[in-house]
Parts: C-alpha cells; sequence; structure tokens
C-alpha cells in the first residue's frame, strides 16, 4: 500500500514538472563533464560542442530498422515496422547510458530534435500507407504510448527515461500510462547480454493494458536490439483490443559489421 502510493505521488505530473526542472536547472548551472567524450566540459545538454555536433549528425536520417530485430511480430509476414532515429552507435550509446543511468537528465536534448525527425517521418509513411491500416468508426485516431520504465527503476533514477525524450513536438497525442509493467516479484529486467531467446521469455508478460476504448498505436522505447520489448508490448495491447501500426525508437542496433564488409569488398572490387 505503501509503495503504491509513493508511486502515485512521485508519477504525480506536478511532481514530475518540479523535478525536471530543478533537474533542468542544476545541470546548466553545475559545470558537468561531456557525456561522449568524457575530456572536457560540457555546459550545454551535458555535452561538448564537437560531440553535439557528432550526435546530432548520427540521428540526423531516420530509417527502417525492423530487419534486424528477430523478436518483432510478423504482421501479413513481414515484421512490425519500426522507424529509429539513428544507429546504436558507440557515441549514442555513451550518451543514452549517462541519460538512462547516471542522472544526466540534460542530455535528453540531444536526442528530442532526432526522435522529432523520426516521428514525422513515420507519420508521413503511415499516411501513405493508410489503405493498406484501415481504420474503423471506433478506431479512428492514432496515439503514441511509451514503453513504461519499472517502478524500481523510476525511484532509482528520479524521472523515466522516456518520457523525458517525449517532451518534443510529435505528430500524435501520448498516452503513458496505457501501458504498465507488471509487478515483478524477483528478478530484472534488464537486458545487456542476454540472448533473444532469454528476453523473448521475460518480456513475454512484461505489461499490462489499462481499460481503454480501442486505439490505433505507435509504440515508442529508448533502443530497439531484438524486438523482444516491442514484441511483448504489442503481444499485451493486441490482446487489449488496441491496433499496433508501429514502433519508434531513438536508436537501434543493426549488423554495421556485414555493411562494412559488403563495403570493403566492393571498394577492393573497383581496385
Amino acid at each position: 500500500m505503501l509503495a503504491s502510493v509513493l508511486d502515485r505521488t512521485l508519477h504525480h505530473p506536478v511532481t514530475l514538472h518540479a523535478r525536471a526542472a530543478a533537474r533542468e536547472v542544476a545541470g546548466l548551472l553545475i559545470p558537468s563533464w561531456c557525456v561522449v567524450c568524457d575530456a572536457e566540459p560540457g555546459y550545454r545538454d551535458h555535452a561538448c560542442a564537437s560531440c553535439r555536433e557528432l550526435l546530432a549528425r548520427a540521428l540526423l536520417h531516420p530509417f527502417a530498422a525492423e530487419h534486424d530485430a528477430e523478436s518483432l511480430p510478423l504482421l501479413r509476414e513481414e515484421p512490425l515496422p519500426v522507424v529509429a532515429a539513428g544507429r546504436y552507435s558507440a557515441e549514442v550509446a555513451r550518451a543514452l547510458l549517462a541519460f538512462k543511468d547516471h542522472g544526466r537528465l540534460p542530455a535528453a536534448r540531444l536526442f528530442r530534435p532526432g526522435l522529432t525527425r523520426a516521428a514525422h517521418h513515420l507519420n508521413s509513411q503511415l499516411k501513405e500507407s493508410a489503405d493498406a491500416v484501415p481504420s474503423t468508426p471506433e478506431n479512428k485516431g492514432v496515439v503514441l504510448v511509451p514503453i513504461p520504465g519499472s517502478g524500481s527503476g523510476f525511484r532509482r533514477r528520479g524521472y523515466d527515461p522516456v518520457t523525458e525524450l517525449l517532451r518534443t513536438p510529435l505528430p500524435w497525442p501520448v498516452e503513458p500510462r496505457l501501458l504498465q509493467h507488471r509487478v515483478q516479484i524477483m528478478g530484472g529486467t534488464a537486458h545487456a547480454g542476454s540472448s533473444a531467446t532469454g528476453r523473448r521469455q521475460r518480456a513475454s508478460k512484461k505489461f499490462r493494458v489499462r481499460p481503454s476504448p480501442p486505439l490505433r498505436v505507435i509504440v515508442m522505447d529508448d533502443v530497439l536490439t531484438t524486438g523482444s520489448t516491442l514484441a511483448a508490448a504489442w503481444r499485451s495491447l493486441t490482446e487489449a483490443g488496441h491496433q499496433v501500426l508501429a514502433g519508434l525508437v531513438v536508436a537501434a542496433v543493426t549488423r554495421e559489421p556485414e555493411v562494412a564488409e559488403i563495403r570493403v569488398e566492393s571498394d577492393l572490387n573497383q581496385t
């Protein structure tokens, strides 16, 4: 009971805005090291000028990321469409981990422009494929549903990373409380070092859905690896009567070594 009251208090909009504002002000006033290179002070957004430009370029071109995520559900024999703002490069990974796990809240501003671009890119694709994904009289609007953070993660950080990333102009309204974590009695949900099978098994009953009229949904997460988290969200939302159209992520893990090998072979053939 006490934990439930505490969670409701911590997730109240007034509390969230106050905590976010306090962290933003502290991040601007207190000098900090760059979240990427860690080599020189980065006052604005916790990043130095060169690394801000590097991250901006990394998130400049949204792309279809679903074909490298083997756990995504199949729709009409194709994986659930997912648009990523950028690839999960070393620089993006360092900045995201600092933002998510080390309290560097102002670094969220480094990712919001790319996320906005990716969202509008996805929205354009959905409009073009409107005939393939028809709406019904009971199911007209499209909403963005973020993957929820766990209660323990929120209490540890003092903020929810995905919620903070969504403080940016988007083409759809956000339904932040539609999808919720189930209470975990034992064990965690960290994915680092997990196999695809292990992720699927752990994610299969990860979420519950609050009662709601049928909605057309875009599911949003920070990083796409195997797609097991988006698949679990898709399963829960679909079973609750909602229509999941696509996924949206900040960064996606891709098979860059294979691309590099093809590029090297091509270059060798030209010489």
